[in-house]
């Protein structure tokens, strides 16, 4: 059933910045008396005895009208947010990226919405504010294809994903389904249970965690459970496939269960003695979680079962991302540690690095820290630091694949630029 959009009124646009209330300030001209006249014409000569014209005067006030015209009048691209000459390419060609397009995502200015989510989607990019303004941009332009206020401002969303041609946007009791194209709401599914994570898509179905301690699939044409099944606690890390062998639920109490993602079926089960500090990340067939009991985890997709265990001096509070052959996660003031995959050796770890693993782009690894807006250019060999920048005015950085993934940069308002490898 489709539901109607709650209109947006203050929002910036890629036309500029719309406010219904700026109007342009117009002078009245009416008929002038004998004497105003007259006290024009001493004016004038006050005006001349400092050097100023007639002509000059009417220049000027044309020059006001006009500016008070433009500023009426929304800007086509406003350079203070979007013009690429506001941003440091130097600081990401030094990364191997070039500027491709920027633009911006529209946000609910009302209620000091922020960025909250950016999800690279093949040829669109959706970026999601905390007021629940949503907005689509085409990833080979940056041109705002559309962009709707889908709930009310108050609204507690855990994530985007798509499906297909449909556009998913999660809360906690229901999920809002858009078409990708128009921005229209196709649907509003309810879920059987309250979700507490992000969502993953699977085809039909959108996996997530539940408040309820339970892991649950949702058929989104069927509005019905595709399957559920009973954890140890509720689960706020979104869960994570490998595609067409397992899917990975860790529980806020510190299990990791392993199921099969058609049916629900049990794989494995790990017991760990905290919950998860960060994402978990997939390999080829194992599932690796960084975990605030100090130890990062390796557990066999096939059966859950433990491989190994590195063991740190801290708890584990990034995510942990797998590329070349090796598992790259923040290990406190030890910085980036990179692990090899298959026998949870610690090849090297950078204490100058505190960003976690953005992409691996033609053999360097790039990190980024939204703390400090630092980002590295890191041999994966090593840990040679190729380069280090300063990223300013960046909330988030985001790229299209883990391996040789073009870049997307958002501030926290909504500028967005993109970058692709040089």
């Amino acid at each position: 059933m489709r539901q109607p959009t709650r209109s947006i009124y203050k929002y910036r646009t890629n036309s500029g910045t719309a406010d219904p209330k700026a109007v342009a300030l117009r002078p009245a001209l009416g008929a002038l008396s004998l004497a105003s006249m007259v006290v024009a014409a001493l004016l004038l000569g006050a005006c001349a005895g400092t050097g100023q014209t007639r002509d000059q005067s009417a220049g000027e006030q044309a020059a006001g009208d006009k500016t008070n015209a433009q500023a009426s009048t929304p800007a086509a691209q406003p350079k203070a947010r979007t013009g690429s000459e506001a941003i440091d390419r130097d600081a990401y060609e030094k990364l191997g990226y070039r500027l491709a397009w920027s633009s911006f995502a529209s946000y609910d200015t009302a209620s000091k919405g922020t960025t909250k989510f950016v999800e690279p989607m093949g040829d669109v990019l959706a970026i999601q504010d905390s007021a629940a303004a949503l907005t689509l941009l085409s990833a080979s332009t940056g041109e705002q294809r559309w962009a709707t206020a889908i709930a009310d401002p108050l609204t507690r969303f855990l994530g985007v994903a798509r499906s297909g041609r449909r556009l998913l946007a999660v809360s906690g009791a229901e999920c809002f389904v858009l078409d990708i194209e128009t921005g229209t709401l196709q649907d509003r599914t309810r879920f059987e249970r309250v979700a507490s994570s992000g969502p993953l898509t699977m085809g039909n179905a959108v996996l997530m965690g539940t408040v309820s301690r339970v892991a649950y699939a949702h058929l989104l044409r069927e509005g019905l459970a595709a399957w559920a099944f009973t954890l140890t606690g509720p689960s706020t890390t979104m869960p994570v496939a490998l595609e067409g062998l397992a899917v990975a639920y860790a529980t806020d109490d510190g299990n990791v269960t392993v199921l099969d993602p058609a049916n629900g079926a049990l794989r494995g089960n790990m017991k760990m003695f905290a919950p998860p500090g960060g994402a978990i990340a997939a390999g080829d067939t194992a599932f690796f979680v960084p975990s605030r009991d100090q130890s990062l985890y390796a557990i066999d997709a096939r059966n859950g079962a433990l491989r190994w265990r590195l063991r740190t001096d801290v708890p584990l509070n990034h995510p942990a991302v797998f590329t070349a052959g090796a598992i790259f996660t923040v290990v406190g003031p030890r910085g980036l540690a990179c692990v090899e995959a298959a026998t949870g050796k610690v090849r090297w770890s950078s204490d100058k690095v505190s960003g976690s693993v953005v992409t691996h782009a033609k053999g360097r690894i790039i990190a980024f820290d939204a703390a400090n807006g630092k980002a590295w250019s890191i041999d994966p060999a090593d840990g040679a630091i190729i380069a280090e920048v300063t990223l300013s005015n960046v909330a988030v950085l985001r790229a299209t694949s883990v391996e040789d993934g073009e870049l997307y940069a958002v501030s926290a308002t909504g500028e967005v630029s993109k970058f692709t490898l040089r």
